[in-house]
């Protein structure tokens, strides 16, 4: 009888610090939105203020203007603005009541950075440039519309945009991961790096040039189709890309560590590091040159083909490789350990031999 009086002596009191935990959060959730609607009803009171007017007759210039950003009309009437950012780091145009589709919608360039980040904008109408940065983080965005290109980086990381429309160019970076994008539609080149890891990007589309790292890692692309160059590293490590379409120059490092691609058709120059092992490729198609290292170690390749120029350290150890077809030169140590290259083959290739494990450097 003891124990069961203090149980329910426990219970109680467990029961009435939960009550009182609740309150305590109820009446700070209270005060927080107390807090916010005295903020938002003063940013409200300030723009009427210097319009001298309601803010629901207040035009999308002239609202801009107020909260500092420069909006001018083009000879059409249509807007240019200086950026595009909500009215306050913690107010929303939607707080304040305003149908931000309705405001964006006569916008026709936004020459800076545009941050949509929590926005409630579902789509542009006649937006065609964004000159720098693009955040699409979270916002409601379905629809790019006309806009063809972005000056610098784009962010599309859990945003609701499935494809990219008209959009041909974006100078900067491309963040696809976590994205519900698919297709890349008629977007032709990315200044920068483009992350397409855990994305569902499964169409490059029209894209023909990278200008920085291309990452592949998890993705359902299966095809780079009319991709050319990649002014950076390519990782197609744990990807499914299975085609190399019309690529032709990896400025810096090609992984191609458990990748599906097994023929490197019209690629021609690697630029720094080329990544074999444990690999997939069989076929080294045109590859002329690699203008580092290169590790074959549990390839599948036989024969280096058209390859002329390993300019560093080639590792052959536990390779089929058995043919060096072409090979004109290796820069510096040929790393032969348990493989079907000799010595011999390499005499007037390289300078230096060795039966040792091969550590990267």
């Amino acid at each position: 009888m003891l124990i069961q009086n203090n149980s329910i002596y426990s219970f109680n009191k467990f029961h009435i610090q939960n009550q009182i935990a609740f309150k305590k959060c109820c009446t700070v959730f209270d005060s927080t939105n107390k807090s916010k609607q005295k903020i938002i009803s003063g940013k409200i009171a300030e723009i009427e203020s210097k319009a001298n007017k309601p803010i629901n007759q207040i035009g999308a210039q002239e609202l801009f203007n107020i909260i500092g950003i420069e909006a001018k009309t083009d000879k059409d009437g249509m807007l240019i603005i200086s950026e595009y950012k909500q009215p306050d780091d913690n107010i929303s145009f939607s707080d304040l009541g305003i149908n931000e589709d309705e405001l964006i919608k006569n916008v026709k360039i936004i020459k800076g950075d545009a941050d949509f980040y929590n926005s409630s904008i579902t789509k542009f109408e006649n937006t065609i440039s964004i000159g720098g940065n693009a955040d699409f983080r979270n916002s409601k965005f379905e629809s790019l519309g006309k806009l063809s290109d972005i000056g610098k980086n784009a962010l599309f990381i859990d945003s609701n945009i499935t494809n990219l429309s008209d959009l041909e160019k974006i100078g900067g970076s491309a963040y696809f991961n976590d994205s519900k994008i698919k297709s890349l539609n008629n977007l032709k080149s990315i200044g920068n790096k483009a992350d397409f890891s855990h994305s569902l990007v499964n169409d490059l589309g029209e894209l023909y040039a990278i200008g920085g790292n291309a990452n592949f890692y998890q993705s359902e692309v299966k095809s780079l189709n009319k991709l050319t160059y990649i002014d950076g590293s390519m990782f197609l490590n744990d990807s499914a890309v299975e085609d190399l379409g019309e690529l032709r120059h990896v400025a810096l490092d090609a992984i191609f560590t458990n990748s599906k691609v097994k023929n490197l058709n019209n690629l021609t120059v690697i630029g720094r590091n080329a990544e074999f092992n444990n690999s997939c490729v069989e076929d080294l198609g045109k590859l002329n040159y690699i203008g580092k290292n290169a590790n074959f170690t549990n390839s599948k390749i036989e024969s280096l083909k058209n390859l002329e120029t390993i300019a560093k350290d080639a590792d052959f150890s536990n390779s089929p490789v058995k043919d060096l077809g072409n090979l004109k030169s290796i820069g510096k140590t040929a790393y032969i350990q348990d493989s079907n290259i000799t010595a011999d083959m390499l005499k007037g290739i390289c300078s230096s031999v060795s039966y040792s494990k091969y550590i990267p450097n």
